[in-house]
């Protein structure tokens, strides 16, 4: 019997967690992002997960110029952890930074 219950309580625990799972979708923003670091090389975002901070920079450097090919405004920042002032970026616009940019973070319009 004992059993039958633990069965019964695994089953039920999963249907639910699929149920969650599911009824969270997961956005992305449509489009390109381009930015450059110092080192001068052009890295590319293709459809990037929308309100997920994503770190940018490497090795210590950070980003110089963005390229914001997507449909949604790309938060820029200057914390990797995504905290602090944004710096919005608009779809369709570029932009070049003299602060430091580390991360950046897509918001649905």
């Amino acid at each position: 019997m004992r059993r039958q219950i633990t069965k019964a309580a695994v089953s039920t625990a999963c249907a639910v967690a699929m149920l969650a799972g599911a009824a969270l979708p997961a956005y992305a923003a449509t489009g390109r992002f381009v930015y450059r670091l110092q080192a001068g090389r052009p890295n590319l975002l293709v459809n990037p997960q929308s309100l997920r901070c994503i770190g940018l920079s490497a090795f210590g450097q950070t980003v110089l110029l963005v390229s914001n090919g997507t449909d949604e405004v790309a938060n820029m920042y200057v914390n990797r952890n995504c905290t602090g002032a944004p710096i919005p970026v608009a779809p369709g616009e570029r932009r070049d930074f003299d602060e430091p940019i580390s991360a950046v973070m897509f918001v649905p319009r």
